[in-house]
């Protein structure tokens, strides 16, 4: 008597093209758990072709696909003389994907779109199962690990744009497969966890404001390096890497989006989301500078604009009717008639974050406490721009040579 595995593994029935490969990923599993793959993969042809053990081994296997199919799919394979030839029946009737349905499936992948009080968790879920019927119709290659980060990363709403240009991407680029996979999986991890932090910090704010929250890094998970317990501000591994990562010749910053034609002063500030660092345009700003020779920022073109030192800056910020004095280091100076730039992706990498609704961003540090708000100015080539209500605190600088 041949016994099923029909109560121990229970697997979904194959009902048609529709859920054909998810099907077939559950029942070559199954066949491999109990032994009977080679009977589909070589038709069985571990003896002779006479051998009784063979040819009961094989009709098992033909009895639990039939059993795992719907009643109308039956009559289909009940005749077949092998599990090989029952597998490849099904595998040309339910498993064909034209190409009309591979170009659908592309764009339902790469059009869906997150809204701003959408569950990232169901969102990753709803682009996976686009993303393996892709995988099933013949398109692994194309659709890696990577493919899915960088889709996911699009389909994200506006207000996680600073967090976008706050990524390391480069190695997504690279000719190693592996170092690809690892660094789309670190990503997707830096993802949740800062879905994670927003909806951490949305809790927080919506508590009672009137009472001081003291905020504890202890269960915090760091923006840089995705472990629990400290900010990454405080990261070593981002101090390590920063050193590695110090140029020998020629520093160069990535430099800010160009503005918008409009009026600006010197003592304006500017939230740019394509900056790498914070810029100051006059001199006598800073608290503490030194001369930087050799230094230069980029801008769009790829020109080279010297950067002739480096320091600290103080300015006041508004947040409502409060204000907020900041101390910002590691400024770049480059002399301009053009407003200062403050640098969204450092707020970010420093543990901060922002809140953008329509055309206001409301700056936070690393505490959740709001520090300063600003209005879109426009969109530019590397990212959004604000004007800022901030502005600079003019003290006495010290000057290191």
């Amino acid at each position: 008597m041949i016994s099923s595995s029909e109560d121990i593994y229970d697997i979904p029935l194959l009902r048609g093209s529709e859920n054909y490969h998810t099907w077939k990923r559950y029942m070559s599993s199954l066949l491999t758990v109990i032994d009977l793959w080679n009977c589909v993969e070589d038709g069985g042809a571990t003896a002779d072709a006479d051998d009784d053990s063979t040819k009961r081994r094989d009709r098992r296997a033909i009895i639990e696909i039939c059993l795992r199919v719907e009643s109308y799919i039956v009559p289909c394979i009940k005749d077949a003389k092998s599990a090989k030839e029952a597998w490849g029946i099904l595998a040309e009737r339910f498993g064909t994907i034209d190409a009309q349905t591979r170009f659908f499936l592309r764009c339902e992948f790469y059009s869906t779109h997150m809204g701003e009080d959408d569950d990232l968790d169901i969102h990753t879920h709803t682009m996976r199962k686009t993303w393996n019927k892709l995988r099933d119709a013949g398109l692994e290659e194309r659709f890696d690990e990577k493919e899915f980060v960088i889709a996911l990363l699009m389909s994200l709403p506006p207000s996680w744009d600073i967090f976008i240009f706050a990524l390391n991407m480069e190695d997504l680029d690279s000719d190693d497969r592996a170092v690809q996979t690892q660094t789309a999986v670190s990503i997707l991890r830096r993802i949740k966890n800062e879905w994670a932090r927003r909806q951490y910090s949305k809790a927080i704010r919506g508590s009672d404001s009137s009472t001081p929250h003291v905020h504890s890094r202890r269960n915090d998970i760091c923006n840089y390096c995705s472990k629990r317990g400290h900010w990454a501000r405080d990261c070593r591994k981002r101090e390590a890497d920063l050193k590695k990562a110090q140029p020998t010749q020629e520093p160069q910053f990535k430099f800010a989006s160009p503005l918008p034609s409009m009026q600006y002063n010197v003592n304006q500030w500017i939230g740019d989301s394509g900056a790498d660092a914070h810029v100051i345009s006059k001199k006598e700003f800073f608290t503490s500078y030194s001369e930087t020779p050799g230094q230069f920022v980029l801008r769009i073109g790829n020109t080279r604009t010297p950067v002739l030192g480096c320091g600290s800056v103080r300015a006041e910020a508004r947040i409502g009717h409060q204000v907020k004095v900041l101390e910002l280091r590691n400024c770049l100076y480059v002399p301009s008639r053009g407003p200062n730039r403050l640098s969204l992706p450092c707020l970010e990498k420093a543990g901060g974050t922002t809140e953008i609704e329509g055309r206001k961003i409301t700056l936070f540090g690393s505490t959740l406490t709001p520090i300063c708000e600003g209005t879109l100015l426009d969109h530019m080539a590397l990212g959004p721009v604000y004007r800022l209500r901030m502005h600079v605190k003019p003290e006495r600088t010290s000057v290191n040579h």
